[in-house]
């Protein structure tokens, strides 16, 4: 019955003591798995949808050689994906004349496109995290111009965030992936956090204490395929997952994404409305779902080993689909 339910979107509606409001099945899944759930919810034990390059759902000030055809690799905005139930986002900054950006680059200052400012970025998601009791996760790497250090970059989001903006006050007994999300989570006021990880920081107490985690603090296993040939995508990420161990100390996270090469992308340049990032995604996505569903059904993913991440490009409901029944899998 509750798969059931959790497989309807938008009509089954679950209110909790403190929550205060109806629960969506995209927009409000994690709260939902807390009040069907309580304790046993917990990062290890579920899985998460996660964007790809999450910023370039918009290009702008793109080089020569780029375009829609070999860089674009979302198509809605975050207020939208968040709505979807997506809850990982990588994201890759950029300073660009005092102001910061995302972008889809070969190598800083290389070939591709920006896409949204962050600002922007940020702003969508505080929006989101003032109305849903969710945990987000931005993944900040590949830098540009700015790192984790970068001071008026921390201003930024700490400006722009405000208690929406997750930060260790070392109360925290266990680990970040094993501590019940309710707890986590500010369940009282029924608002949602926004955790950062950057990518080179350091394991440091204080930092944490300013919302600054390294990639430690949320540990993930996996990587991508690096080709467009989906075959080739599914047997390397299905190899990776039968290796994976459930019982180590981090998450996996099956990256469900096609990359075009050198010769494709040039080909982009050549003819923008030719084989694109968008057609090689939107072909192996409509196969995500009937592939995680056989994938139960042979005993690859089990109740104790599923993928805790799936990062897509041109994400919407679809993957949180999934993962509801991934979690579905897990936790009942």
């Amino acid at each position: 019955m509750l798969l059931m339910c959790l497989l309807l979107v938008s009509s089954c509606k679950k209110d909790e003591e403190g929550l205060g409001r109806n629960l969506n099945t995209h927009a409000d899944w994690m709260t939902q798995l807390i009040v069907d759930h309580g304790d046993e919810a917990v990062l290890r034990s579920i899985s998460m949808p996660e964007a790809h390059d999450a910023g370039i759902y918009t290009l702008t000030n793109c080089t020569v050689g780029g375009n829609e055809c070999n860089t674009q690799t979302q198509d809605e905005d975050m207020t939208n994906m968040l709505n979807y139930g997506i809850r990982v986002f990588d994201v890759r900054p950029v300073l660009v004349d005092d102001t910061y950006y995302t972008e889809h680059v070969t190598e800083c200052g290389g070939l591709g496109c920006r896409g949204d400012a962050l600002e922007n970025i940020l702003q969508q998601t505080k929006g989101f995290l003032d109305e849903h009791s969710e945990l987000v996760v931005f993944l900040f790497s590949h830098w540009c111009n700015t790192n984790y250090d970068d001071n008026n970059l921390l201003e930024l989001v700490n400006s722009t965030m405000g208690d929406r903006l997750y930060k260790d006050d070392g109360s925290l007994t266990g680990t970040f992936i094993n501590t019940p999300l309710d707890r986590i989570l500010d369940k009282e006021g029924a608002k949602g956090k926004l955790v950062i990880l950057y990518e080179g920081a350091p394991n440091d107490a204080a930092m944490r204490g300013n919302g600054v985690f390294d990639y430690s603090y949320l540990p993930m296993t996996g990587s991508y395929s690096n080709t467009y040939d989906f075959d080739q995508m599914h047997n390397d990420q299905l190899s990776k997952f039968n290796d994976y161990d459930p019982n180590g100390n981090a998450l996996f996270e099956m990256s469900w994404t096609m990359t075009l090469d050198v010769e494709a992308s040039v080909n982009c340049f050549i003819n923008p409305d030719g084989p694109s990032i968008q057609s090689f995604a939107l072909g192996a996505n409509g196969q995500l779902g009937t592939n995680m569903d056989a994938w139960m059904d042979n005993g690859t993913i089990t109740k104790d080993k599923i993928p805790n991440v799936i990062n897509v490009d041109f994400a919407d409901e679809f993957v949180t689909d999934v993962c509801i029944r991934l979690n579905a899998l897990s936790l009942d």
